[in-house]
Order: C-alpha cells, then structure tokens, then sequence
C-alpha cells in the first residue's frame, strides 16, 4: 500500500535525499550510465509496482477457488505444476489487461521525474514546448 499512497514525485525526492545527499551511493542528476539509471526507474515504477502486484495477488485469490484448480489438486498433480499450468495462466488476464492503462501513466509520470533528475528526454521538451507556446510540438 505504500507504493500505491506514495505520489512519484514525493518518492523521488526522499530517493534523492537519502540515497544521493545522504548516502551519496548514487548521482542525483543526469543519465550518464546504469549508476544513474537507478533511482529515476525506482521512483517512477514505484506505483506501477505496487499496482500490478496488488492485481496479481488479488486475481490469484480469485483463482484458487475455481474449480478447474480444485479438480486439478484433487487429480494429484504437484503443487506447483497446478499454480504454472492452472492458476498462473488464468490470473494474468486482468494483469495484462492493467498493462496499458500502466504504461500511458509510466509515459505521463516521466515528465515529472525527468525534472527532478534532470534527464533529457521527452518530458522536457514538452515542458519547453509549453513555455515557448510551441503549439505543434505539443500537439505532437
């Protein structure tokens, strides 16, 4: 629940301060290498995360009272052949339903947090395209 209550920004900024100014075990600006990579990728998936796994939990609960899982424990098959061939496959469809809607928030989400890490991308042009009121790049 705390990747969920946790806003992006507000977890780039407490990875920054810890991690960065206190810790100093990585940079807080720029996207140079994987050493960079880190704490911009976890305050941005950070919501995702906790999203997906809550959906999986809950699609794996519904799942295990089926009876197609029941009738395949009751056949003898071992645990984890029932969760891999039964449970697994039935409880990712709303998963991957979830993914699209996840991955238009990732796209939105990465102009805050290219802010906050000063990474050069997409978010940023955007925002400069909206100072310079650049109608056609952000129409684009």
């Amino acid at each position: 629940m705390l990747g969920i209550a946790t806003p992006s920004f507000v977890l780039a900024i407490l990875l920054i301060v810890v991690f960065s100014v206190g810790l100093n075990w990585f940079p807080s600006r720029g996207w140079k290498g994987p050493n960079t990579w880190v704490l911009p990728v976890i305050a941005l998936a950070g919501y995702q995360v906790a999203q997906i796994a809550r959906y999986t939990r809950a699609s794996m609960l519904e799942v295990t009272r089926k009876d197609y899982v029941r009738t395949a424990q009751s056949k003898g098959i071992r645990a984890t052949a029932v969760v891999v061939r039964h449970m697994i496959r039935n409880a990712l469809i709303p998963v991957v339903t979830i993914l699209g809607p996840i991955f238009a928030f990732l796209v939105t989400g990465s102009f805050i947090i290219e802010q906050f890490f000063g990474i050069p991308g997409i978010g940023r042009l955007y925002i400069v395209a909206i100072g310079t009121r650049d109608y056609s790049m952000i129409m684009a």
